[in-house]
């Protein structure tokens, strides 16, 4: 709980913490500085903005109390413990894997997103050369899990002659048999609006066939059933352009990001630990 209110002031605060004025000290303890950051993690959050002298006086009242005790603890030996040194150490890697994914984000959106672009040239020649597609629409059954570990072994009892019915119903145990639309029935999805990895399996499946293990950025890990194809000629192409667009560009931002990886990958050391020793 404490490492989400962090990474909350960490969000709002990033920019004055960065730049705090030594103006900004509100008090000292033996000669450790209480600041205005310190005031407003402290108060930030369910206040609705409406923080009033007397809230501040005591916040500051408590921060010097604690900056104390702190202070007495460690004279004391106490942060020697090792329930407190291991709490220490998983707050750290907290620190360290929110910084790695904000960093990641960053780069994403700053050095690879950014340079994506889609022209409307784009998607005229998307929808001339799937145009017929486009008009389709595909009854589909889906089933996510956690891991493609447990993916594939749901995968093997299909092969096994288990029926995708059967195993999707573990996941969704709630389900009445006879139910006129079924939780993983998504119903009728225009070729357009499936998932990138989806289309690419869907046009190697037979009606009833089950996908092998899929793996997308905003699906997770699925399987796939297609139990029904058809043609809608009230689908028209020319209709769908804004989706089109944000489709192009998601597939381009995903292939640019991948090859950004590919060659950081290659200009980079990288040695991975026999995890069986």
């Amino acid at each position: 709980m404490l490492f989400v209110v962090l990474l909350g002031f960490l969000a709002c605060k990033s920019d004055k913490i960065a730049g705090t004025p030594a103006g900004a000290v509100l008090a000292k303890v033996n000669g450790v500085a209480i600041t205005e950051d310190d005031m407003y993690l402290r108060l930030e959050g369910g206040h609705g903005g409406r923080i009033t002298p007397e809230m501040r006086a005591k916040a500051l009242e408590e921060l010097i109390n604690q900056e104390l005790l702190y202070q007495e603890g460690i004279k004391l030996g106490l942060d020697k413990d090792a329930k407190y040194r291991n709490t220490l150490k998983v707050m750290e890697m907290r620190m360290k894997e929110f910084q790695r994914a904000e960093m990641s984000r960053r780069v994403g959106s700053i050095k690879i997103a950014a340079t994506v672009n889609v022209t409307d040239q784009d998607v005229d020649q998307y929808i001339k050369e799937n145009g017929e597609r486009l008009k389709m629409e595909f009854h589909v059954g889906m089933i996510r899990f956690a891991d493609e570990a447990e993916a594939k072994q749901a995968r093997s009892r299909i092969d096994g002659g288990e029926t995708f019915e059967n195993v999707a119903k573990e996941k969704f145990p709630h389900a009445k048999a006879g139910e006129k639309q079924q939780p993983w029935d998504l119903g009728y999805v225009s070729w357009n609006q499936l998932p990138f990895e989806w289309r690419q399996a869907l046009d190697g499946l037979g009606k009833g066939a089950v996908s092998d293990v899929l793996t997308g950025k905003r699906t997770g890990v699925t399987l796939i059933k297609l139990y029904d194809k058809r043609k809608n000629p009230k689908l028209d192409p020319q209709s769908m352009r804004g989706a089109i667009m944000n489709r192009l560009q998601d597939e381009k931002i995903t292939e640019a990001y991948q090859e950004h990886l590919r060659k950081l990958k290659k200009e980079s050391t990288i040695t991975i630990s026999d995890e069986r020793r």
